[in-house]
């Protein structure tokens, strides 16, 4: 039997494949280059992996997935101007956010790509996807890319799965004639349409299929996210220095991006003003400005905020944590990789809301229901007792290991991508 040729679609993962690679990255990233990987290992599966790059990889094989890169020069000034210019509903219709001397060429030629034909409709299949020789192709998070690849596939008859990033990805304003844009400029009527035609999705937790059956009328299966921990506890144990963390350690770890809805770092800055001994370590990327700048006017003593590390650098990061601290807005989160990360390296986890059936569930940690005070008292918990954090760390450790390691959630997803593709 030939092998089964899957193609990964992550467009924003070249930065946690290649550390040397400009851009950003998150969770949803992350999660599909580690299932790549896993993929990669199984017998009788090829493996090629989806990104876009600016300039020519590096590289075009990484631990046995082939990387294919898309160029798309339009996306990065697209990109470029989106980030420096907020859209308003009214009159002027924008605002420039952060001010730059290339906005004076990009703003125009962003206008003149959005206005080719065919660049407003992600539903329209593209043959640049139809090109890449794949049985089966993988969608990360519900928006305008995978409608592309999945609209492209159905066009040539090649089965798409569909795995989701957030619970964000089953609003319930998805609807084929919506007019809804999410927080990150996402169109209500695309994201109906990757729902709707994927011919298979993978849902991160019992919430997610039981809102997918509810609100769209499909099945889900439920696929746990994986940590390769072999790797990651070999990355730990190497003698790997992060200089700007370690003459702070220990500390109380949070990370995210920048903005008021999602990660909310201001919020982490009010629970270390409510932890005046515990220092804190913010790992922030850039997205809204305004946010940016009142962290630094408003950062207490005790916080140290540093940029976004590779990836490659977050398991020493971890290894210097106390505590793991969580903010993020349980509507837009699906299954923070975070808190794998956090629970594959004996860090207890202090989340203000979000448990996704696993904080709890593992005896790794506290969800505090929404209240900084409750918060904050397990923060200083840990922060004073050494051994409550070894022994919390150790059940966190000790869940991942039986529910998410990486072999056995890449054999599932073998098994599944075999079954949508009628070679099971």
């Amino acid at each position: 039997m030939r092998p089964l040729r899957v193609c990964c679609v992550a467009l924003h993962a070249y930065p946690a494949i290649d550390p040397s690679a400009e851009g950003a990255f998150g969770g949803t990233e992350t999660r599909a280059w580690t299932l790549a990987r896993g993929l990669a290992r199984q017998e009788g599966v090829e493996v090629r992996f989806l990104v876009r790059s600016r300039r020519p990889l590096r590289r075009d094989q990484y631990e046995g997935v082939r990387l294919v890169r898309r160029a798309a020069p339009g996306w990065w000034i697209l990109h470029s101007v989106a980030s420096a210019v907020e859209r308003l509903e009214r009159f002027p219709w924008f605002r420039v956010r952060r001010w730059t001397a290339s906005l004076l060429w990009q703003a125009p030629v962003a206008a003149a790509v959005r206005l080719l034909p065919g660049h407003r409709d992600p539903r329209r299949p593209d043959p640049f996807y139809q090109r890449i020789d794949s049985d089966v192709f993988c969608g990360f998070g519900v928006h305008r890319d995978s409608a592309t690849v999945i609209a492209s596939s159905r066009a040539v008859g090649r089965k798409t799965v569909l795995f989701l990033g957030a619970d964000s990805d089953l609003d319930s304003r998805f609807t084929p004639d919506s007019t809804y844009r999410t927080p990150y400029g996402e169109r209500g009527h695309v994201c109906w349409y990757a729902l709707r035609h994927a011919d298979c999705i993978v849902v991160q937790t019992e919430a997610q299929r039981r809102m997918l059956a509810d609100r769209f009328g499909r099945e889900g299966v439920l696929v746990p996210n994986p940590i390769d921990l072999a790797a990651w506890e070999a990355a730990q144990a190497a003698d790997t220095a992060r200089p700007e963390v370690d003459r702070v350690a220990p500390y109380a770890l949070w990370i995210g991006r920048a903005d008021a809805f999602h990660k909310r770092p201001l919020l982490a800055l009010e629970l270390a003003r409510r932890c005046p001994e515990v220092r804190f370590v913010m790992i922030v990327a850039r997205r809204d400005w305004e946010i940016v700048d009142r962290l630094r006017r408003d950062c207490p003593d005790n916080v140290r905020i540093i940029e976004p590390v590779p990836f490659s650098d977050m398991p020493p990061v971890f290894r210097g944590a106390a505590v793991y601290v969580n903010t993020s807005a349980p509507g837009y989160e699906g299954f923070p990789n975070v808190f794998l990360q956090a629970a594959a390296s004996g860090v207890p986890i202090a989340s203000l809301e979000l448990d996704c059936g696993f904080v709890e569930a593992g005896g790794g940690g506290v969800v505090a229901g929404g209240d900084l005070d409750r918060l904050a008292e397990y923060v200083r918990a840990v922060w004073h007792d050494p051994q409550r954090r070894c022994q919390d760390g150790a059940r966190g450790r000790q869940y991942v290991r039986q529910h998410h390691d990486l072999p056995a959630i890449a054999a599932q997803v073998a098994g599944l991508l075999r079954e949508t593709c009628g070679q099971a």
